[in-house]
């Protein structure tokens, strides 16, 4: 029973480091497209703006919005790339541990998920900031990106 044990645990590690590298590699492989990640905020900025037709009173809020944000938001990517340095540590190891793993990855998810919340608040933010005109075109331009 103990052999049994033993040999359906290291089938269980077997298949878990499988699916964590695929993961990684999925990982690695989708940040390595071409087009995707850091695009040129600059222009997508003056876009927003020109397409709302914000006063410069209304454009320095924004950049003040999206000032504090890009703040909050770099300390969180940098504690889950801590957590991710640790994450693929726990992987390599000659025993990985499951319960650290699975820990880790709760960890990193619910940062994500205050990244998220983090953008939320500044579209709600900035919304506050509009004039009627502009946020139905706010609106407007929200159901479009909604349907492509």
């Amino acid at each position: 029973a103990h052999a049994k044990r033993r040999s359906e645990m290291k089938n269980r590690i077997a298949i878990s480091t499988v699916v964590a590298l695929a993961a990684l590699f999925a990982v690695t492989t989708a940040e390595a497209r071409p087009g995707k990640g850091k695009r040129d905020r600059g222009d997508r900025q003056d876009r927003m703006a020109e397409r709302l037709d914000l006063t410069d009173s209304q454009k320095a809020k924004v950049a003040e919005l999206r000032e504090e944000m890009k703040t909050e938001k770099q300390a969180i990517r940098k504690e889950i790339k801590a957590l991710r340095t640790k994450l693929k540590a726990e992987w390599t190891a000659k025993s990985p541990n499951e319960d650290r793993i699975i820990s880790l990855q709760k960890k990193i998810h619910a940062l994500k998920g205050e990244m998220g919340i983090l953008r939320t608040e500044f579209k709600i933010d900035m919304f506050q900031i509009l004039d009627e005109d502009q946020k139905e075109k706010f609106r407007q331009s929200a159901m479009k990106k909604k349907q492509s």
